[in-house]
């Protein structure tokens, strides 16, 4: 087990009230209190970028699940879509003619749920991608899947196999949340269908899909369950087998943990309380070491796969590349000296796209400094389970406090094996694969904490 009192004496903060994802760097409230509203200046450079990668938000979901912080909006309806899509269109076209010449190499339709949308209408986002970008060859696509008691299984088989059998842009890997393998949770979480659902979509994604990622919540609250995170971890660990003794390929899982913030609906209600810091840390490492012992190894992100053919492209390469551009409401564009954020404002992304045909009025950009490009890298880069370069050696212009309080914590990480270090490079330890988001807020300096201190 990781050495939690020498670590937490180091500052390493695993309270999930304190401590949440790292997304990026810096973190949003920075920007949105030093940045400026419009078109980022990098973007314009962008033709002399070696590639891109590209990301759709499509924020609208059948139901309201208990544990989703991200941005959406209940709506059963699809004919009320039109107006988004019909903006998402047109970024869609704003942004090619920017990014006409650059390759892109990966793509992602998030949400949210896309796969409310018919294949239809999915495969005119992709049309429009394929006219405006140059495209790599071998490009992935990816699209979140929600398990749904909409959809037979046969239903899914039709749905997706118009979506991988496309001559251009084919859909590549699905993205989907199983959360919970206990049905007593899935009500709680407010997933309708149960196991029945998930297993459904799960049969057709494997029979498919050469890859696909499923996701696993550690730690929802057991008042509001019923089940102890220590039988949540059991559970989860038995279903997984049994699905792979099964002949099913599970070729990539995705364990999060749920942080206490005021964006999870789950934390407002009566009951709700999350597990103890020493549970959920024990469930990490039972969860981690099994899944090693099964075949898996660290992905991206808090993601571990069944081979390095597995790993999400679109993931790595917003991790370590930062040539990520974001279209819809509520996106981030994470650019190579920018950040940019646009709120979660769905009619107003509606109204600019209609008014000027790009919805730059609404973003936050935020040039970073030299000293914020290399934190960024470091801090973001080791959650890609990749190589990163590490600080600068013999560089008097980056010679700040800052940097060196960075370099400093590293070192501690290092000694702790949490970190490993090659020459000027740096990569995530195995052993510590689980515990990425604690390790990215403790690098975060004081300057640019991963929470305002209040």
């Amino acid at each position: 087990m990781w050495p939690l009192r020498e670590l937490a004496a180091l500052g390493l903060d695993f309270n999930p009230r304190r401590n949440s994802f790292t997304y990026t760097f810096p973190p949003l409230y920075y920007a949105h209190a030093n940045g400026r509203i419009g078109q980022p200046a990098s973007l314009l450079d962008a033709p002399d970028w070696p590639d891109v990668s590209l990301y759709l938000h499509f924020p609208f979901c059948e139901i309201d699940c208990s544990f989703c912080s991200l941005h959406r909006l209940v709506s059963r309806s699809l004919g009320s879509l039109d107006a988004y899509l019909g903006a998402l269109h047109r970024e869609i076209q704003w942004f090619s003619r920017h990014l006409r010449d650059v390759p892109a190499v990966a793509f992602y339709l998030g949400g949210g749920t896309p796969s409310m949308l018919s294949p239809d209408r999915l495969g005119a986002l992709l049309d429009d991608i394929d006219r405006g970008f140059t495209i790599t060859e071998g490009a992935e696509v990816t699209i979140e899947c929600a398990p749904s008691n909409r959809r037979t299984q046969e239903e899914w088989r039709v749905y997706l196999a118009a979506l991988v059998s496309r001559r251009s842009l084919p859909v590549t890997r699905v993205s989907f949340g199983v959360q919970s393998f206990d049905e007593r949770t899935l009500r709680s979480m407010g997933r309708r269908g149960g196991l029945t659902a998930i297993m459904d979509l799960l049969q057709i994604v494997d029979e498919l899909l050469p890859a696909y990622n499923i996701d696993v919540i550690v730690g929802y609250p057991g008042a509001n369950s019923g089940l102890s995170i220590e039988d949540e971890t059991s559970v989860t660990l038995e279903s997984l087998a049994r699905l792979l003794s099964g002949g099913f390929r599970i070729p990539s899982v995705s364990l999060y943990q749920l942080w206490d913030t005021d964006t999870i609906r789950v934390m407002h209600e009566p009951r709700s309380e999350l597990p103890s810091i020493d549970s959920i840390i024990a469930a990490k490492w039972q969860l981690q070491n099994a899944l090693f012992d099964m075949g898996y190894r660290p992905g991206t992100g808090t993601t571990l796969v069944r081979g390095a053919e597995f790993t999400h492209l679109w993931a790595r390469h917003r991790h370590l590349s930062f040539r990520h551009v974001g279209m819809g409401s509520g996106v981030y564009s994470i650019l190579p000296e920018d950040l940019v954020h646009r709120p979660r404002d769905i009619d107003g992304y509606v109204r600019a796209m209609e008014r000027s045909g790009h919805a730059h009025e609404l973003d936050t950009s935020l040039s970073l400094t030299i000293e914020e490009v290399v934190m960024r890298r470091i801090i973001v880069g080791l959650r890609s389970y990749e190589w990163t370069e590490g600080l600068p050696e013999h560089d008097g212009q980056l010679a700040s406090g800052e940097l060196s309080d960075l370099g400093q914590k590293i070192s501690r990480l290092v000694d702790f094996g949490l970190v490993e270090r090659q020459g000027s490079r740096l990569r995530l330890g195995r052993d510590a694969f689980l515990i990425a988001n604690e390790i990215s807020s403790y690098l975060h300096p004081v300057s640019h904490p991963r929470r305002p201190r209040t």
